[in-house]
């Protein structure tokens, strides 16, 4: 979620280090309505990556948002990522995120987030790739550790994912597909659809609205399946300057509507307290620099 695009002919950029123009290039797309394939030589640029501050109104992981008696008072989220050439026409990327929990049951220890993607091209506008995601602390780590699976509250996945914006028209989306091998074993699925308009109030900055929810199976608590929640989000990325290409700062505020799924109060009933509420409205806003 939260990819930025502008209009043909120029560049964008997205929090998503596979969404569209996140491999750190110049955008290929002309005033023709059929995008072609980006050249080998777009993959293979120099290193690239972003720097971000963020603050939350409340923890969420993967548009799950957790009840006041684990986080009340919100997150705040320090992030850093860095792309560079994989194999062929691969890119890879590593991110680590540090949150400061400012209260509730999981502000009892540091939470931390470490994750390795690589991903390509298999279709004009459309991204495959595989990663790697470690968790310590947060919700994956209380639950997995309420579990009796990873007394250090660490837990570890790998997925595959489909990754497709289209710059020019604005569509974007996503499927993302997660095993859990430690601490939390099972599995979860990620969906999201959304629509970019550019220039919605000015020309530096867009409207995005996305639809998305997220599925598990015997991921959160033994047998438990079903839906985990279903959100809608607004965001206004706004490019505060340019330094070329992509780069450069832009500050991104955002409000997201999550309800819970069906799969609610099995999970509070497993874990002994209320993990997740029927209905949250979360906001927050990112400052994020590209180089």
């Amino acid at each position: 979620m939260g990819a930025t695009a502008v209009a043909y002919g120029q560049t964008y950029d997205s929090a998503d280090p596979y969404a569209a123009g996140s491999y750190g290039g110049t955008s290929d797309y002309t005033m023709t309505p059929v995008s072609e394939p980006r050249a080998a030589s777009y993959y293979q640029r120099s290193v690239s990556g972003s720097v971000s501050v963020g603050y939350d109104s409340r923890y969420m992981f993967h548009d799950i948002a957790v009840t006041p008696l684990l986080n009340s008072s919100g997150v705040f989220n320090f992030a850093g990522e860095i792309e560079l050439p994989l194999v062929a026409n691969m890119r890879q990327h590593i991110g680590l995120t540090y949150g400061a929990i400012t209260d509730g049951i999981l502000s009892d220890r540091e939470m931390f987030e470490v994750n390795w993607a690589a991903g390509t091209e298999i279709f004009p506008n459309l991204k495959a790739g595989v990663g790697y995601d470690l968790n310590y602390g947060g919700l994956p780590g209380y639950m997995a550790k309420m579990r009796g699976k990873a007394p250090h509250s660490v837990a570890q996945d790998v997925n595959g994912f489909l990754k497709y914006d289209d710059p020019g028209r604005g569509w974007f989306g996503g499927l993302e597909v997660y095993g859990g091998f430690y601490g939390l074993t099972g599995w979860r699925i990620d969906l999201e659809v959304g629509k970019r308009w550019e220039g919605f109030l000015t020309p530096q900055t867009n409207l995005e609205v996305s639809l998305g929810t997220g599925y598990s199976s015997g991921f959160w608590a033994g047998s438990v399946s079903g839906f985990d929640q279903v959100n809608v989000k607004a965001a206004l990325p706004f490019a505060m300057g340019s330094l070329g290409e992509d780069r450069g700062f832009r500050l991104v505020p955002f409000i997201q509507a999550i309800w819970a799924g069906d799969n609610r109060g099995e999970i509070n009933r497993a874990c002994g307290v209320r993990v997740m509420d029927d209905f949250q409205v979360v906001g927050g806003v990112k400052a994020e620099f590209r180089f």
